[in-house]
């Protein structure tokens, strides 16, 4: 599909469809972000493969808990 087609696959529409109110989105969205934050400051040079798994782990989490939600909601 053509990059510049609109879709409804971006996070923000995925907790909106998976039943979120807009308000709850943007929050859980910037809590999101202020966690990488938070882990990219915390984490030394040598640290930044550790922080790496932890951040792809909080994604696959979060994934899975849309996934999860957004069947529910269609039950």
């Amino acid at each position: 599909q053509h990059p510049m087609k609109a879709d409804r696959q971006h996070l923000h529409h995925r907790f909106l469809d998976a039943g979120f109110h807009p308000r709850t989105t943007v929050l859980i969205l910037y809590l999101i972000a202020a966690a990488f934050g938070m882990i990219a400051l915390a984490s030394g040079t040598t640290a930044k493969v550790y922080a790496l798994g932890w951040l792809f782990g909080l994604m696959v989490l979060i994934a899975g808990l849309l996934y999860w939600l957004s069947r529910r909601q269609l039950r």
